[in-house]
């Protein structure tokens, strides 16, 4: 689970499209603290796995996503 902390709003490029993408939180989020972190994805209490292909093996990964690509066209999500 991505701990969301004042300032903690980092960035990383989408493996896909090499976009901006933000973290993902989890749960209650007061709203002070999305205030201080406008760059993170608020996704609420629910939380489920989702499966990808492992890029080198094409074995089938699962995983709880921590990065959602912001670029309308992709949205790409992976952990």
């Amino acid at each position: 689970m991505t701990t969301i902390s004042k300032g903690s709003s980092r960035t990383t490029p989408c493996p896909r499209c090499g976009h901006e993408a933000w973290p993902i939180a989890y749960g209650m989020v007061p709203p002070s603290v999305q205030e201080e972190n406008p760059r993170v994805v608020y996704a609420g209490c629910v939380m489920s796995e989702e499966w990808r292909p492992d890029p080198a093996t094409g074995e089938p990964r699962y995983g709880t996503p921590e990065w959602e690509c912001q670029k309308s066209g992709c949205r790409h999500r992976w952990w």
